[in-house]
């Protein structure tokens, strides 16, 4: 489990078991309110463990001395978003199942038209800056609500970007709600940057950010 140590908070990377449901519950309170967090425990673990098992994936999670986790980052190559919509399909149709309400939630069909015009509009009639592949894609990040501000959410981004380029690379996307304030400003201090894309559901903005490879 390599890591990435530094004061009394260590970067590592997340392991199936308790971990993974430590970092699902850290991820329904860093999303707390919004869709992925309402649709329940079950989806948050099957998520987490999602990235945890695939080949190319990153799954990394901040632990204090105490071996709680405080912090959790995940993502994947863009080339593997469809796997990933193909794998959480039942597990999302089985969450509102029991959680019928959701479909009462406006949010939920913002997402489904989003993705339908991702698979109807042509690759290259769609909106998007041009980014050199492959692209590691920034799925979920969260910080406990104990530990933020301290820079845990800053070492979590570096250490993402260390084992995208590990990857080999060459850029990295996300989606953040643009109610987020706070951590829109930390993705702009760590280098990425904005731009306009209406592929994405509403009420969410895109942001990249261009790596470049040492000789």
């Amino acid at each position: 489990m390599p890591a990435n140590n530094q004061g009394d908070v260590t970067i590592v990377d997340v392991a199936e078991g308790d971990m993974v449901r430590a970092v699902s519950r850290l991820h329904l309170e860093a999303f707390n309110g919004y869709l992925n967090a309402r649709l329940g425990e079950g989806y948050a673990s099957a998520l987490i463990g999602w990235f945890v098992r695939q080949k190319e994936t990153i799954a990394i999670a901040a632990i204090d001395k105490d071996d709680r986790v405080i912090g959790y980052a995940v993502g994947a190559p863009s080339h593997l978003s469809r796997l990933l919509r193909h794998d959480m399909l039942w597990v999302t149709g089985r969450s509102i199942v029991f959680r019928p309400w959701l479909l009462f939630d406006r949010r939920l069909w913002e997402v489904g038209q989003a993705r339908l015009r991702s698979i109807v509009v042509p690759r290259d009639s769609r909106p998007s800056p041009s980014l050199p592949e492959p692209t590691m894609s920034l799925f979920g990040i969260g910080v406990a609500s104990s530990h933020r501000n301290t820079g845990i959410g800053a070492r979590l981004l570096r250490t993402f970007e260390e084992k995208a380029r590990t990857l080999k690379m060459r850029s990295m996307l996300l989606w953040v709600y643009e109610d987020k304030i706070a951590t829109r400003r930390l993705y702009e201090k760590c280098g990425w940057r904005p731009c306009h894309d209406d592929r994405g559901a509403a009420h969410v903005s895109k942001y990249v950010r261009v790596l470049d490879h040492k000789a």
